[in-house]
């Protein structure tokens, strides 16, 4: 009988993942197929994979939709398109030898006068979709979006695909801004914008204005996302007023979705207009629903009373180290949060700013895995052990396997993307413990990209952090998990020689 293990097993409950198989009598490597929704739309899709892939690429809490590439098309059998493809055999490049033609499937021939590239037809389970060696994404998304009654093309491309940003970076050139604050400044400014162009598209768009005196607010750059140098800071005032009223107009003269960046480290002491007439010119701006508007400054409550939603403002003292330690994680889990909402069909936020502490232990109950069962929760009771050495000889009961170890998040370090998390509350009683990638998601953290994650900033929850080095150094009273349907099959990013006996 083939183990199931217990995420798997979950989505099989849940009707997530479903198979007309029999799992307790199918064989482990045994290739069988699968039906699994995917999707914002939450289309089904078939893929062919053995029971023990699944088991790995479940447990281990990837996404099904992302396994990878081989010879065109994915190793588990799910269409590169997206759709639940079945492909002719004509449309094999090798000539078939002159014998029976196969039994199934039975694909009707297309007319040579009237040449067909795809085919969808609407099932019960999805859209079925044939297609010919010639056909192009979009004549699929096109086949497939006409079958299903829809008219956006979330079949390709619409779920993956980076999306277009019109970026409209408003920053304070004030006098009080120069010297380590125009520094730590330029390196955080740096940082958000190789964010954006990892997560928006090539075509994106970039205004970056300054602000101090009224009369010196304006446009320093227009043109493609780049790196742009915070500019020196010798002025005197703060329009703050001004600054964000101009930031929206040159926001909503773009038909993209607008991300207008407003910073500074004061209060307004120099605008021309009040902040009433700000308020009802950026409310009423807002409301198109297109534009995304962030104030980052020494007082939120001022920001907010110029039409900056709340859970898009972030308080910043002026503090330097502050950049690097809150300003700097926050903007780039905000970032993501602009690039997914987009993915998702929206044209703005009114939470950019991920408020970790109203993330409850219910959320994480109705979104992630539950692996309590399947964790072993333990303190460590001797220090400077290899994880190897460790668990062989104050565990005996498990023999040491590769990503069974998870050790819990102290210090600052970088999330390798490909790592698992498991995360518990500080205020659950009952010691639950939740996987699965909607675990990164909750927190605000990428789910495909590496990121540098420390425990102050993650509010009550508690992380533990998968590791694949069996040389790893245990520390003494640490807490630590493990897995016990753990398979192995997480690898080191390094590579070590086990010492000779």
């Amino acid at each position: 009988m083939a183990r199931i293990c217990p995420a798997l097993q979950q989505l099989l409950n849940t009707k997530e993942v479903s198979t007309l198989e029999d799992l307790s009598s199918t064989p482990r490597r045994k290739p069988i197929k699968w039906t699994v929704n995917v999707g914002v739309d939450r289309r089904l899709v078939t893929i062919t994979a053995t029971i023990e892939r699944m088991n790995r690429r479940i447990g281990a809490g990837l996404p099904l939709s992302t396994m990878a590439k081989r010879d065109g098309k994915h190793k588990s059998g799910m269409p590169v398109v997206g759709a639940v493809a079945a492909v002719p055999k004509a449309a094999a490049t090798k000539t078939p030898k002159p014998v029976k033609a196969p039994k199934a499937p039975k694909v009707k021939a297309v007319k040579a006068t009237k040449p067909i590239k795809v085919k969808a037809t609407k099932t019960k389970r999805g859209v079925k979709v044939i297609a010919s060696s010639t056909a192009t994404a979009k004549d699929v998304a096109d086949a497939v979006n006409k079958a299903a009654g829809r008219t956006v093309a979330y079949a390709v491309g619409a779920v993956t695909s980076k999306p277009q940003v019109n970026l409209v970076v408003v920053l304070d050139v004030s006098g009080s801004m120069d010297g380590p604050r125009r520094e730590a400044a330029a390196v955080q400014l740096t940082q958000m914008l190789d964010k954006v162009k990892t997560e928006f598209s090539d075509d994106s768009t970039m205004s970056v204005i300054t602000f101090e005196y009224s009369s010196y607010t304006h446009i320093q750059y227009n043109g493609k996302i780049q790196n742009y140098v915070y500019p020196r800071c010798a002025g005197g005032g703060t329009a703050l007023n001004d600054a964000i009223a101009f930031g929206v107009k040159v926001a909503s003269s773009s038909t993209l979705p607008s991300l207008v960046y407003v910073f500074t480290d004061g209060e307004e002491n120099a605008s021309i207009q009040n902040i009433t007439t700000v308020n009802s010119f950026v409310t009423k701006t807002l409301a198109s629903g297109n534009i995304t508007l962030v104030g980052i400054g020494p007082k939120p409550e001022a920001l907010v009373a110029l039409g900056v939603p709340a859970g898009n403002t972030l308080n910043w003292t002026g503090n330097a180290a502050e950049l690097t330690s809150k300003v700097a994680p926050a903007v780039t889990r905000g970032v993501v949060a602009t690039a997914t909402a987009i993915k998702e069909g929206k044209k703005s936020l009114a939470h950019f700013f991920l408020d970790i502490d109203a993330v409850s232990l219910q959320d994480a109950a109705k979104k992630c895995v539950d692996v309590t069962t399947t964790m072993e929760r333990r303190n460590t009771v001797q220090g400077g052990l290899a994880v190897r050495e460790y668990i062989e000889k104050h565990c005996k009961l498990y023999t040491y396997v590769d990503g069974a170890y998870f050790y819990r998040l102290v210090t600052k370090e970088k999330l390798l993307k490909d790592r698992r998390i498991v995360i518990a509350h500080r205020d659950d009683t009952t010691g639950k413990l939740y996987s699965g990638p909607a675990a990164r998601t909750l927190l605000g953290l990428p789910v495909d990209a590496d990121v540098e994650v420390e425990p102050g900033s993650l509010g009550k929850w508690t992380v533990f952090v998968q590791s694949a080095s069996p040389t790893r150094k245990t520390v003494r009273d640490a807490e630590f998990l493990w897995d016990k349907t753990a398979t192995g099959n997480v690898k080191a990013t390094f590579e070590y020689k086990a010492k000779k006996a």
